[in-house]
């Protein structure tokens, strides 16, 4: 499910494709532990130092396996596969791009926003629909709160709208909207643009800058995870996921919101 090249020309570059068009790249456990094995492999590459993460089809990745992820005995197996995915790409001393080709959706704009940079195409969107399942976005909130403003990810989390190529730029989410044409090309000139500064000290650079986050990464993951799990045993949740897949809208219960 991931198709992985590193270029021959400079082997410091990979590209890793999410290759499950046919389901829009959704992420199921074998996917996301592939993603991380994948990431954690290229650590260990002699000459790897930036890995560009791109989709397959139309869309970039529409978020988590519902179809899977509703399976009460996966739930927990998934959500620690979300964090050791996040952990992996967003704590890699790789320098790591998104470039988005199509829709990034929930956990799908949650691995680009686990990226150092991240390149969308014109027309594609981003954005947590979650709470319109009964879900919430907890774990991507952990990436969204070090890489945007808070009230943009507010905006993002609590109107749960996909957002075009140019709010998303806007709002921080992506760093620059692209042709989609030209995504690739442009996913390895920003690569090259990387491989001029020192190795070590590249590395040294994104240790820094960890470091200086307002608080601990792996500490705010395991208070979201506890949300996250909390959450998806919820009857909001299965409402919300069953009504996704029954392609019709929720039926929430009176008791658990009101309309005015």
């Amino acid at each position: 499910m991931i198709h992985l090249e590193v270029k021959e020309k400079d082997s410091a570059i990979a590209l890793l494709t999410l290759k499950r068009p046919e389901k829009r790249n959704a992420l199921n456990l074998a996917l996301m532990e592939e993603i991380s094995n994948t990431i954690e492999g290229l650590e260990k590459h002699p000459s790897c130092r930036v890995v560009i993460i791109q989709g397959e089809g139309s869309v970039f990745c529409a978020g988590l396996d519902l179809q899977e992820s509703s399976d009460p005995l996966l739930i927990e197996k998934m959500a620690q596969h979300i964090a050791r995915m996040f952990k992996a790409v967003y704590t890699s001393s790789l320098v790591t791009i998104a470039a988005i080709q199509g829709d990034a959706i929930a956990g799908g704009a949650g691995l680009a926003a686990a990226c150092d940079y991240v390149l969308i195409a014109k027309g594609a969107r981003m954005g947590f629909p979650e709470t319109r399942r009964g879900l919430i976005a907890a774990q991507v909130s952990t990436l969204l709160c070090r890489q945007m403003c808070m009230r943009d990810v507010r905006e993002l989390l609590l109107l749960a709208e996909l957002v075009d190529s140019r709010k998303a730029v806007e709002m921080r989410l992506a760093n620059r909207e692209v042709d989609k044409n030209l995504l690739e090309a442009e996913a390895i000139k920003t690569a090259n643009l990387i491989l001029q500064g020192g190795p070590q000290a590249v590395k040294d650079t994104k240790r820094l800058l960890d470091s200086l986050d307002p608080a601990c990464f792996f500490k705010d993951l395991e208070t979201a995870l506890s949300f996250h799990q909390t959450t998806r045993h919820s009857e909001e949740a299965k409402e919300g996921i069953a009504a996704f897949l029954e392609k019709r809208s929720p039926r929430w219960s009176e008791h658990s919101h009101e309309i005015i």
